[in-house]
């Protein structure tokens, strides 16, 4: 096959990736996170509370974040309250890719999709953590575009209507998400600090402007 991403038209692929997505989230697991400790029966180790309960908890006055210039104290209060907000909420959680991307595509000459690179994996909100990936593709690089995208939620199974009612939880997501990483960037790996304190500044600007 040929890598999705060389397609003149990407609208079948799209769709596929779409309907593949759904049918992911659909399988059967438990827990929360990357962290897959048994196989047979779906079972992840991470827990969705102390995830956020670390966020929230992060947000002080001696902020790393704050001194990073990625948001000041009145901002930090702002953005614990949208993750106590979150907190608040019923999810359902599920299997999702983690790295839903035409590029991650080979292309049959029948036109069959492969979803190829499952390595970014974990049990997350779902359709929201696969989703919340598509639209930061489309925020960063315009990829997918309009139509693309569109075919993309027809895959799925989702309407237009559908997919507005949830786009605010995804950006409140996507806040939580950046800060997390930048987070993990601050303790792990310093070399990705700029690269995710840009993102985080990003989704600050779309959640409290």
């Amino acid at each position: 096959g040929v890598n999705g991403k060389k397609l003149k038209n990407k609208l079948h692929a799209y769709h596929e990736l779409g309907r593949y997505t759904k049918l992911i989230h659909s399988i059967k697991v438990s827990g929360f996170g990357e962290n897959l400790t048994n196989a047979k029966h779906g079972i992840f180790t991470g827990s969705w509370k102390k995830y956020l309960d670390y966020n929230i908890k992060s947000l002080t006055s001696n902020d790393k974040l704050i001194k990073l210039k990625v948001l000041n104290l009145d901002q930090s209060k702002e953005v614990k309250k949208i993750f106590e907000n979150i907190k608040k909420q019923k999810y359902t959680f599920g299997l999702n890719h983690g790295d839903v991307s035409i590029w991650n595509t080979l292309v049959e000459k029948s036109g069959k999709v492969n979803l190829l690179d499952w390595g970014s994996a974990e049990v997350h909100i779902i359709p929201h953590l696969d989703f919340i990936h598509v639209v930061r593709c489309r925020v960063e690089s315009g990829k997918p575009n309009d139509k693309e995208f569109s075919e993309f939620i027809k895959g799925y199974g989702m309407s237009q209507k559908e997919f507005k009612l949830l786009k605010p939880e995804l950006l409140r997501l996507m806040l939580l998400i950046s800060f997390d990483k930048l987070r993990w960037a601050i303790d792990r790996n310093p070399i990705k600090i700029k690269e995710f304190s840009k993102r985080a500044k990003r989704m600050l600007e779309l959640n409290l402007n």
